[in-house]
């Protein structure tokens, strides 16, 4: 892993060298196979992801893989392949292995579309490829509509105050020079993508936070980090990055299942002999001892510890109707750490619904926010679409927005719907969002 990142390292720093001296001040380097089979290689020396990516069998997904919506989700994987390179923006090729039927229709195509929209991500078409999604008539309708919102866009950025950390060593960790040690049974990866799935139908505005992301600053833009199963973890992180985060600086941190119980690279993975370096954070010394779950005040902050691997059960939850009901117990986590402390960024208080995506964008330079809502409610056969219900959500202003007034209006590819917005405290405002089709944004522009 440290040899091919080094290479890549510089394979990336000579590209970008040799095509500024000739001339190619913009010369792009993207990465394919990336989150999917990048086992932390690229760390950000890298333009842009441009990745491959199927409903079905996946490195990282297993034989299931993660389907089609309104069971399957791709949020997740958009947002951790951004962190992966320099660009907000990720490029997906989506193929229709094995779902031609489904992917023939343009009613599930425009759903996976417009969520890709929504986490700042565009497809690439390939035309003369049939395992790409997509007819040129539909592609050139959905760029379109892109190309008109681009402008006002802008340089906007989402928020995000939920860290979600992936350990790509805890990834490497299970692989053998056969492979995957147990493909369909992947304890790090499965519970990532299971908490930020559980996350997303939750509207819980969330980021993914790679190793080699986990530092004082990243921290210090989050309210709330989740270590998911996260078997490989150093020590020196605990005592140097975690610990005194949430005991100085009030963070809020979970932790799942065997996280912390072998040490990292440099020595090879080995088992921790004192079982888990995060006890000092958890107070759990052993798991046959512990709790299901576990809450403990440290300093300013506090960690609450599961036993369970409750990210792991819901992506390998069997259908929606499952993971509907599994969703209480991840926002009561959430509740448990967050107790008394400053309202939600986004709070969706009525129209809530699993099958709405709800994204949060502010402009630095335009002082606008945007949220944007996406679509999962296809039928599963890709030929229809259930219309959401009017959404109401309470945001949370930035303190450069304190007091401000807005106005706020919807673009959307098709049926614009409806929307008022009203403050209700000098930092916090209420708005409505009338039902929408695939995808709408809401524009907020603040008045002076």
């Amino acid at each position: 892993r440290r040899t091919g990142t080094e290479a890549l390292e510089e394979y990336y720093r000579t590209v970008k060298t040799t095509a500024k001296e000739g001339g190619r001040e913009e010369f792009l380097v993207a990465g394919n196979d990336i989150p999917g089979f990048s086992l932390g290689w690229p760390r950000g020396e890298l333009d842009m992801v441009s990745t491959e990516v199927t409903p079905g069998w996946g490195l990282a997904r297993g034989s299931r893989g993660f389907r089609l919506p309104p069971f399957g989700r791709y949020a997740p994987f958009y947002k951790l392949g951004r962190e992966h390179a320099q660009s907000r923006f990720v490029n997906i090729w989506f193929y229709n292995d094995k779902f031609e039927q489904e992917l023939s229709n343009q009613t599930m195509i425009s759903t996976l579309y417009y969520e890709m929209l929504a986490n700042h991500t565009l497809p690439m078409f390939h035309p003369s490829n049939d395992r790409v999604v997509g007819t040129p008539e539909s592609n050139a309708e959905f760029f379109k509509f892109v190309s008109r919102v681009a402008p006002e866009y802008g340089d906007r950025v989402p928020v995000e105050e939920i860290g979600l950390y992936y350990s790509s060593s805890s990834v490497l960790s299970k692989f053998t020079p056969a492979g995957i040690k147990r493909f369909d049974n992947q304890p790090h990866q499965f519970a990532f993508w299971g908490w930020a799935t559980a996350l997303g139908e939750l509207h819980y505005q969330y980021r993914a936070i790679p190793e080699w992301k986990l530092t004082k600053e990243t921290l210090n833009d989050l309210r709330v980090l989740i270590l998911p199963d996260s078997e490989i973890l150093d020590p020196d992180m605990v005592d140097e990055v975690l610990l005194p985060w949430v005991r100085d600086e009030g963070g809020l941190l979970l932790v799942t299942a065997n996280t912390g119980s072998r040490f990292g690279e440099s020595t090879n993975f080995e088992l921790n002999p004192q079982e888990f370096c995060v006890s000092p954070l958890t107070g759990v010394e052993h798991t046959e001892v512990a709790l299901d779950k576990n809450l403990n005040p440290i300093g300013d902050g506090k960690v609450l510890y599961l036993k369970s691997p409750i990210g792991f059960d819901f992506y390998m939850a069997k259908d929606q109707t499952e993971r509907i009901a599994k969703l209480p117990t991840f926002q009561a986590c959430i509740n448990n750490l967050l107790m008394d402390s400053e309202p939600l960024a986004v709070e969706v208080s009525e129209g809530r619904s699993s099958n709405v995506g709800v994204t949060l964008y502010q402009s630095k330079s335009s002082r606008k926010l945007f949220l944007d809502l996406n679509n999962y409610g296809v039928n599963p056969s890709g030929e229809s679409m259930v219309e959401t219900g009017t959404t109401k959500v309470f945001i949370q202003l930035p303190e450069s927005l304190h007091d401000k007034k807005f106005i706020a209006r919807a673009v959307a590819p098709d049926s614009t719907p409806e929307v008022s917005v009203r403050p209700t405290s000098i930092d916090r405002m209420f708005l409505t969002v009338g039902p929408i089709n695939h995808y709408a944004s809401v524009i907020l522009s603040p008045k002076n």
